[in-house]
């Protein structure tokens, strides 16, 4: 017997146990498993430019001058 769990998730949306997710997040994945190819986040540039990472030096990161316990801002989940 296969124990697998399979999530059936239409192209465009994410899983239902995403919406704990915030919505920096969210629209972080959303770009990253976008379908189409041309509209997929496909540069570090791009990367940088989206709501989950703004406010990170990456300068800083790049010379590794950063302590990432402390680089990140806060939660990747709603606040309750």
């Amino acid at each position: 017997m296969n124990s697998a769990v399979q999530l059936v998730v239409k192209p465009g949306t994410l899983p239902s146990n995403a919406e704990a997710l915030c919505k920096a997040s969210r629209g972080l994945l959303m770009k990253l498993l976008e379908y189409d190819p041309k509209l997929r986040l496909r540069s570090l540039r791009q990367l940088q430019q989206t709501a989950f990472y703004l406010g990170y030096n990456f300068e800083q990161i790049k010379k590794k001058k950063v302590n990432f316990s402390k680089a990140h801002r806060g939660p990747i989940t709603k606040r309750k």
